[in-house]
């Protein structure tokens, strides 16, 4: 009588299980799918990194260039205000003479 009764119990867990089995095998499925989505994103997202590196290499050489542009204008402004320094002399010494003659404001 025992072994009938484990063998009743046996059956029982075992019948149980099937469902369990039937849901787990669904779970496993919608994993699979996700697995196989989230591959994709990582392609995707793989493409994406590559053309942002592109895009920062590209900018490195406009900043490159742009910083030796400026480089050139600078020494083009201290070569500007070189030559226009003895005009502006000229120009002070000008417009003292001209307030001690009383021909301008002093304002």
């Amino acid at each position: 009588m025992n072994a009938d009764q484990t063998v009743d119990q046996v059956e029982g867990i075992l019948g149980e299980m099937g469902p369990v089995l039937g849901g787990l095998t669904k779970t496993i499925d919608d994993l699979d799918v996700t697995l196989e989505q989230f591959d994709e994103s990582l392609v995707t997202f793989s493409a994406t990194l590559a053309r942002v590196d592109a895009t920062v290499t590209r900018m490195s050489d406009i900043v490159s260039r742009l910083d030796a542009i400026v480089s050139r204008v600078e020494g083009v402004v201290v070569i500007a205000e070189t030559a226009l320094r003895p005009i502006t002399v000229v120009e002070s010494a000008g417009r003292a003479v001209a307030s001690r003659l009383g021909l301008v404001d002093q304002n």
